[in-house]
């Protein structure tokens, strides 16, 4: 059910789990050296956004490239943090682009994620 100029996903769309949180330094007990380690803030359900092969080939050589969109009910807490990642399926991605809808009561926010093997703080 789709209206006009508005993202809308039904319930049943948002079927995926996913962590999302922040980068923390934990010291290696080996070494005492500060490594950055995922640490879990929220665990939320999304749903996937596909791309369009005309968004893919726009975004074709710049940093969204290879990347894929979520979607995710407005939560303020996550877009209000500077620096934020996401632990979907083992595997962590970077958000790298965080648009926030929240004009109407049952709002959503785009996130747009690439993976990485580094988590940096």
């Amino acid at each position: 059910m789709a209206r006009s100029g508005k993202l809308y996903r039904q319930t049943y769309q948002f079927r995926h789990v996913g962590e999302f949180g922040v980068s923390k330094s934990v010291s290696d007990p080996n070494t005492g050296a500060n490594i950055p380690k995922f640490q879990a803030v929220k665990r939320l359900h999304f749903a996937r956004k596909k791309q369009t092969l005309s968004e893919k080939a726009q975004v074709a050589g710049t940093e969204y490239a290879d990347s894929i969109v979520i979607t995710i009910r407005h939560n303020k807490a996550l877009a209000e943090m500077k620096s934020l990642f996401a632990k979907i399926n083992g595997d962590v991605y970077e958000v790298i682009s965080y648009s926030v809808d929240d004009d109407s009561y049952d709002s959503v926010d785009l996130l747009t994620l690439k993976h990485t093997e580094k988590i940096a703080g």
